[in-house]
């Protein structure tokens, strides 16, 4: 069937009907996408940042790199690699070390290597899980969110508190993926087993993020605007009555 529109095109109705199907089919794949990722298996390490002055990013201040096992707590972690930029170690691992027998850092020019694990076997299980051998109160912290283009991994509340350390006034700490350093390549990744007995690693995906309570620093306008409603005000209340 063609009907005829207005402006003169026609459209027909086994055309729409088609189209209509396309439509239904990639939104039932994406929300499949949706549902596998939601039920996906991951481990994810977020990078939160504390300024000293709320209000200037460039202020410098404390990190803290927090984990967790997604997926109900049946991935195991024995080695745990991160390479953050600016940022400066003072010793603070965070984990107990009868869990996490190895906790070492080293640095290379502006990078940071952190590494945890359990002499990578036996994996220590239920990182970041309730219930799990790392037990946690960290609580996300009000209005925490990712910083720049970072991905949101969702809420890390109840996840392991790894590491802590600070950044210099003008630095702003970051994840590096990758790396070259004078003793070799060096990735910001996980060792990731999902049997306690199992001496292969398994592929798994491994997810970072930088958060931060975000700056809220308001526009000049704001203040010209405050400033103008004020002075008219002022002005009003200042008028004598007729």
């Amino acid at each position: 069937m063609i009907f005829q529109l207005p402006d003169g095109g026609v459209f027909s109705l086994p055309r729409v009907t088609t189209l209509i199907r396309h439509i239904l089919l990639v939104g039932a794949f994406i929300l499949a996408t949706t549902v596998n990722d939601a039920n996906a298996q991951f481990v994810a390490v977020t990078l939160d940042l504390d300024f000293n002055n709320p209000a200037d990013v460039n202020s410098g201040g404390n990190w803290t790199v927090v984990a967790s096992t997604f997926g109900g707590g049946t991935l195991g972690i024995s080695d745990l690699t991160l390479v953050i930029s600016d940022a400066n170690f003072n010793g603070g691992f965070l984990v107990p070390s009868n869990i996490f027998q190895v906790a070492q850092s080293s640095a290379t020019g502006n990078l940071l290597q952190l590494q945890t694990g359990s002499n990578l076997l036996p994996p220590v299980f239920g990182v970041g899980v309730i219930g799990g051998p790392l037990a946690s109160t960290f609580v996300d912290p009000v209005g925490i969110a990712p910083l720049g283009g970072n991905p949101n991994l969702g809420s890390f509340t109840g996840a392991t508190p790894i590491a802590s350390g600070t950044f210099a006034a003008g630095n702003i700490p970051d994840i590096v993926s990758f790396v070259t350093t004078p003793t070799g390549p060096v990735a910001s990744n996980a060792l990731v087993f999902d049997d306690p007995n199992s001496t292969q690693q398994i592929t798994t995906i491994f997810q970072s993020t930088v958060r931060a309570v975000p700056v809220t620093v308001p526009e000049p306008n704001c203040f010209a605007l405050l400033t103008m409603g004020l002075v008219g005000l002022g002005s009003r209340r200042a008028r004598p009555p007729r």
